[in-house]
C-alpha cells in the first residue's frame, strides 16, 4: 500500500518505536474506517496456531475510529488484525518481531501504512497492493458481479506480473523463508476462494487456467509450511473439492473419501489437522468414537489430541433437542403446497440447500445413494428445502430437474428467513435436522448424508 507520513504521526511513530524496541513490546497504532464499522466495535489481535486464526487481544474503536495493541510476539512471524473472528474479509496480515510497530489505517478491504514502519510490514503492504485486484475479485466477491470469464484473465495476467515480483525491502533470512511460502499460498488461497464463493456461472473442467491443472498436493504439503498461513484450514478444506472440479469429476459421482485424500497429504502433521477439519461433520458421539477408531492414528501432537479431545466430551454431554418441530409450508416443483406437519408418525430427514452452494451440491450423490438405499422403508422421509432468493425459483427448479434430485423437493424462497433459518437458529448451510415420528426435533445439527454416522443416527429414530 501506499505510505502516508504526516509529521506528528511521524513523530509519535518515532517515540513508539524507540520504546518498544527497548522493551520488546510491539504495538500497533491503527484506525479502521469503512462502511458498516461502529465506533465501539472490537478489533481483534490474531495469531495463527496449527493454521487457524486464535484472537490473542481485542481493542474497541474509540470516537476517532482508532484502535491500539501492545503485546510481545511469541514468535517471530505473521499476526492479524480483523473487525469479524474467523472471517477472511476485512481482514489483514503482518509481520512481527519482538519490539517492532506498526502505524496502519485499513478500510475495509485496503489500508495505508503510516508514520515509521518496519520492513517486514513495508514488503507485506507491497505484496497486498500486487495481489488486491484479484482478491477483490476473489473474496471481495459480495462487491462485484464477477464470473470466471472476467476472473481467469486477470488472474492468468497477475501470474505472469508475480512471475517477476521481488523481495525489495529487508534482507531478513526468516521473512524472507516464510514470505515465499506466503506467497505461493496468498495465490492457491484466492484460486480457490473464487471457486468457492457463489456465482451466477462456473466454469467447466475445461475453462481452467493451467494454475489450477497444475495444483500440486503433494508438494504443497511435503512441509507443514501451510499451518503458517492465515487460512490455511481455507485451503484443506476446499483444495480437494477443487481439484475435482478441474479434473471434471461430475456432481453426480460420490465425493472423494478421507482415505483417497489423505494419500495425496505428505506431511504427517498436516495430515492431523486435516481429520481434525473433518471431524466437524460428525455430529454425536457414537459417530466420533467410530471416527476416532479409523483415524485417531493420524493425530500426532499434543494439540491435535486434545482438540479431538474436547469434541469428544463435548459430544458425549450432547442430548437430543426434543422439542417440538417448528411447522413450515412451502411449495413443490408442481406449485403445490407442503407441509412439515403433514408428514406426523415419519422420520424426516430435512436438507436446507441452495444451488448456489458449492458444499450443500457436494452432499448430493452421498444424499441419492443414503436414499436408495432407505427407498422401501415409508417411514423415512427425506425432505429437501432451497433457501435461493424467490427470483431464482426458475434456476432451482431447472438445477433439481437437471441433477435428477429425488426426495421431496420444496422452495423456500425470501421467506426461508423467517420461516426456517431463525426458528430453528440456522446460521449456515448445508444444515442437515432431523425430526422424529412424534413430531419432536430429534437433532437441528443432524449428521451429514457423507459422514460415517448418518446410518446409525436414522437407524435409530426408525426404531
Amino acid at each position: 500500500m501506499k505510505m502516508k507520513k504526516p509529521l506528528v504521526i511521524i513523530i509519535l511513530s518515532l517515540f513508539a518505536y524507540a520504546y518498544s524496541s527497548a522493551n520488546n513490546i510491539s504495538i500497533i497504532n491503527g484506525q479502521w474506517n469503512g462502511n458498516g464499522v461502529q465506533v465501539g466495535q472490537p478489533i481483534k489481535l490474531l495469531k495463527t496456531e496449527q493454521g487457524i486464526l486464535k484472537e490473542m487481544a481485542s481493542s474497541v474503536l474509540d470516537e476517532n475510529y482508532k484502535f491500539n495493541f501492545a503485546f510481545i510476539p511469541e514468535k517471530e512471524g505473521f499476526y492479524n488484525i480483523e473487525c469479524s473472528l474467523a472471517s477472511v474479509t476485512y481482514n489483514h496480515t503482518f509481520y512481527f518481531k519482538p519490539g517492532d510497530v506498526l502505524g496502519v489505517e485499513v478500510k475495509n478491504e485496503t489500508y495505508v501504512l503510516t508514520g515509521k514502519n518496519t520492513p517486514e510490514n513495508l514488503e507485506l503492504a507491497r505484496w497486498y497492493d500486487v495481489i488486491l485486484p484479484i482478491k477483490e475479485e476473489a473474496v471481495y466477491f459480495f462487491n462485484k458481479n464477477s464470473t470466471y470469464v472476467n476472473f481467469f484473465p486477470l488472474f492468468e495476467g497477475k501470474l505472469t506480473e508475480l512471475s517477476s515480483y521481488k523481495q525489495q525491502y529487508t534482507q531478513n533470512k526468516i521473512f524472507t523463508e516464510k514470505f515465499q511460502n506466503y506467497q505461493k499460498f496468498d495465490v492457491l488461497f484466492n484460486a480457490i476462494m473464487f471457486i468457492m464463493s457463489p456465482r451466477s456461472v462456473h466454469p467447466q473442467s475445461k475453462d481452467y487456467p493451467t494454475y489450477y491443472k497444475e495444483i500440486n498436493i503433494p508438494e504443497l504439503t511435503r512441509t507443514a509450511a501451510l499451518l503458517e498461513y492465515p487460512f490455511c484450514h481455507s485451503i484443506l478444506n476446499a483444495l480437494f473439492y477443487v481439484k475435482n472440479l478441474v479434473d471434471g469429476v461430475p456432481v453426480s459421482r460420490p465425493s472423494t473419501t478421507i482415505e483417497s485424500d489423505l494419500s495425496y497429504i505428505v506431511n504427517d502433521t498436516l495430515k492431523g489437522e486435516f481429520i481434525i477439519m473433518r471431524s466437524a461433520s460428525v455430529r454425536t458421539y457414537e459417530g466420533i468414537e467410530e471416527y476416532l477408531q479409523k483415524y485417531g492414528k493420524h493425530l500426532i501432537t499434543d494439540n491435535q489430541k486434545q482438540q479431538m479431545k474436547v469434541k469428544e466430551t463435548e459430544l458425549a454431554k450432547k442430548v437430543t433437542t426434543g422439542q417440538k418441530a417448528i411447522d413450515f409450508q412451502f411449495p413443490d416443483l408442481e406449485d403445490k403446497e407442503i407441509s412439515l406437519s403433514g408428514f406426523k408418525g415419519k422420520v424426516v430427514y430435512i436438507d436446507l440447500w441452495a444451488t448456489w452452494c458449492v458444499y450443500c451440491i457436494k452432499e448430493f450423490p452421498a444424499l441419492k445413494k443414503l436414499e436408495e438405499e432407505y427407498s422401501s422403508n415409508s417411514d423415512l422421509i427425506f425432505l429437501s428445502v432451497s433457501v435461493d432468493a424467490s427470483k431464482d425459483k426458475q434456476k432451482w427448479a431447472d438445477f433439481v430437474r437437471k441433477e435428477n434430485l429425488k426426495g421431496i423437493q420444496l422452495f423456500a424462497g425470501d421467506a426461508a428467513d423467517s420461516a426456517l433459518m431463525k426458528p430453528y437458529n440456522v446460521t449456515g448451510i448445508p444444515r442437515f435436522i432431523l425430526i422424529g415420528k412424534d413430531g419432536n426435533i430429534i437433532l437441528k445439527n443432524a449428521p451429514r448424508p457423507s459422514s460415517n454416522e448418518i446410518k446409525t443416527v436414522l437407524d435409530a429414530a426408525l426404531k
